[in-house]
């Protein structure tokens, strides 16, 4: 029997789980290998520059240090239960613990990212309103006239300048994803309201073929869930009773 397709929607309820959400889904898009085209050059770069934004509104390494540090914690916690799988446990302890070692040179990666000469030369461009056009980017053009091989080259050396923080942000959010199981909940009339103990991440998951989407308000302690339709472009307020799955992500 096939598994029923769904989709699992992220929201975050923490201002910092917000960044740390958009850093990763930034890390992931400057993965995809470059073809020498514009199509693929102008959103890398506007993503590059994006998490350089990021890096200089947030102070990831002493968020990141903090909450590894709490996930520590609370594995060392599971390490008193009788049953527990020590040889995983002492795993998982070495993982947080190498991310938080590679976050001590980080920032100076982040810093000579920040200053490379090329990547300074456009990044204001990108930051205006309006879509980018290579009459106001030469050195973007020549750099696109290189091989192929060149440009992933000098890609793969700048997302090596972030691979610390990626590596440590993948060890917190897998963590704190694995760590929560989904429940199935009934959303009356395509509403639920929950309070609970301090939260990260709500994470659900919903049938695809249920066609709706959730619409998230809330914080840390408490939050509500409204399951909308889109039909011929336009949203709408889910009127029926559905089961979806939440998985609560604590902080703790």
């Amino acid at each position: 029997m096939s598994e029923v397709p769904y989709v699992i929607y992220e929201y975050p309820l923490q201002e910092r789980f917000r960044t740390y959400l958009r850093l990763e889904q930034g890390f992931l898009q400057i993965k995809m290998p470059l073809d020498g085209s514009e199509q693929q050059a102008l959103p890398f770069f506007n993503t590059l520059f994006g998490l350089l934004e990021l890096f200089e509104r947030f102070d990831l390494k002493t968020e990141l240090n903090r909450d590894l540090d709490t996930q520590k914690q609370f594995v060392q916690q599971w390490s008193k239960h009788p049953q527990v799988d020590k040889e995983m446990v002492a795993l998982l302890l070495h993982r947080l613990g190498e991310a938080q070692e590679q976050l001590g040179t980080a920032a100076q990666s982040v810093k000579a990212l920040k200053e490379d000469a090329f990547l300074s030369s456009m990044r204001q461009r990108f930051s205006q309103p309006g879509y980018q056009a290579l009459f106001d980017l030469p050195q973007l053009q020549t750099w696109l006239s290189q091989s192929p091989a060149s440009q992933i080259e000098h890609q793969e050396h700048w997302r090596t300048q972030l691979a610390d923080f990626q590596h440590a942000l993948s060890q917190l959010l897998g963590l704190l994803r694995e760590r929560a199981p989904f429940e199935t909940v009934r959303a009356k009339k395509g509403f639920w309201q929950e309070s609970a103990d301090p939260l990260a991440i709500l994470r659900m998951k919903i049938t695809a073929d249920d066609a709706v989407y959730p619409v998230v308000s809330g914080h840390r302690q408490r939050f509500t869930v409204r399951l909308m339709t889109l039909n011929s472009g336009q949203s709408n307020a889910y009127q029926h009773d559905l089961d979806i799955q939440l998985a609560r992500c604590y902080e703790q």
